[in-house]
């Protein structure tokens, strides 16, 4: 028995070892997380309600067009955006894509958007590999308040 328990620690020591998971994956930076893939919106929410024709709807992306549910947005360094119609445009006139650039705020939990002469800011709610979140706020005219709007993106490879 005693020429036994060596063999027997050292197995139970090589089990323990073998059963570790070793976590090889580094933390992706936001960077890391948003570029080189294709976002899809895949929901669009309001609050509060707006009317549609004497009707509360909080769920916009219910309402919008099927035309506009394949179009798709791409994050790549250096700060390069681009928007794509996806395969069915809304406006047959309308380029396929156009681009603009994108930063982050110094935190990183602000990201805005360029294109043209239009800026956009979005509040990151939540950032991963596979998800994108985001809300704006938009101030109502004649002070009655304001809409924020939450985005959900899903990654999606093209």
């Amino acid at each position: 028995m005693k020429k036994l328990r060596p063999v027997l620690f050292l197995m139970a020591v090589l089990v323990g070892l073998l059963s570790c998971k070793k976590d090889d994956k580094t933390s992706l930076t936001k960077t890391e997380m948003l570029t080189g893939k294709y976002w899809i919106t895949t929901s669009m929410t309001v609050s509060p309600a707006v009317m549609v024709a004497g009707t509360p709807i909080t769920d916009i992306w219910a309402q919008a067009d099927a035309c506009s549910k394949d179009d798709l947005q791409k994050f790549d360094t250096p700060n390069l955006f681009t928007a794509d119609e996806g395969a069915t445009k809304c406006d047959v006139n309308a380029p396929q894509t156009t681009t603009g650039t994108w930063s982050f705020n110094s935190d990183q939990t602000v990201i805005s958007v360029t294109q043209g002469t239009d800026t956009y800011s979005y509040n990151i709610i939540n950032l991963s590999e596979s998800e994108f979140k985001a809300s704006y706020q938009e101030l109502i005219d004649l002070g009655a308040g304001s809409l924020n709007y939450t985005f959900t993106f899903t990654a999606k490879v093209k």
